[in-house]
């Protein structure tokens, strides 16, 4: 749990922090997306001649939506844990976290959070 745990209370010590809320949120966003492309996949090859374009589209999408959920998720878990002690260390993991998904744009192109179906779709 980023910031520690209290086991007398059984809660989180940073609980009412605003970074430690969006910490939550973040990852659940990323859990919960991750699932549901994992379902979409499995569900996709119970029957592999028939594989839904539509799945395939909401699977990218929602792998998308993983990444950057996972990204936030790290970016705000290091700040709740680091930032007192060390503020120009979790600065600097922010910065990271925010260029990658500038380098992956600039390396497959911008378009890459978008699943071009073109021919495909009716």
């Amino acid at each position: 749990m980023p910031g520690g745990f209290s086991n007398n209370e059984g809660t989180a010590l940073r609980a009412r922090d605003g970074a430690f809320k969006v910490f939550v949120v973040s990852n659940t966003i990323a859990m919960c997306s991750s699932l549901v492309v994992v379902f979409c996949f499995l569900w996709a090859w119970k029957d592999p001649m028939t594989f839904m374009l539509l799945q395939l589209a909401w699977g990218h999408q929602l792998t998308v939506i993983a990444c950057l959920a996972m990204l936030v998720s790290l970016m705000t878990a290091v700040y709740v844990v680091v930032a007192e002690k060390c503020f120009w260390l979790a600065v600097t993991v922010i910065l990271i976290c925010c260029g990658a998904p500038v380098v992956v744009c600039a390396i497959l192109g911008w378009d890459v959070a978008f699943l071009p179906l073109g021919p495909f779709t009716n």
